[in-house]
């Protein structure tokens, strides 16, 4: 079970170098049109779009979510909760979350992986 997690994670954050912000821009607007990520065909762009619905899939994540999560940013403007203005993010903020949330999961993969050998050499 421990080996099939770490391998779905390795695939996710492979695959998550296939997303694109055009992906994210498009699975936003098939989301609006009633469909997921995932569901597309390559005239919707294909690959990329495929690649975000795999993505959340092998994280366990509604594909919704995950693309909601890379192509709008929520901001407070008065900063007391009481209205929130959405909008979207651009290609180079959709380009560097994507980075760095694939290289938090490869840290917190890694980390893990070195906690768990470190146990294994202890108890020997």
């Amino acid at each position: 079970d421990e080996v099939l997690s770490c391998m779905q994670l390795v695939a996710a954050i492979v695959l998550l170098g296939n997303v694109t912000p055009h992906a994210v821009r498009a699975s936003a607007d098939a989301a609006m049109a009633g469909r997921v990520a995932g569901e597309f065909d390559a005239c919707d762009g294909g690959a990329p779009l495929a690649a975000l619905g795999e993505v959340a899939s092998l994280l366990g994540l509604p594909a919704k979510e995950l693309s909601g999560f890379f192509g709008a940013k929520s901001i407070d403007p008065l900063g007391r909760g009481e209205s929130r203005i959405v909008l979207p993010r651009s290609s180079q903020e959709v380009t560097t979350l994507r980075d760095s949330v694939a290289r938090e999961l490869y840290g917190a993969l890694f980390s893990w992986l070195v906690r768990r050998v470190a146990a294994a050499a202890a108890a020997c």
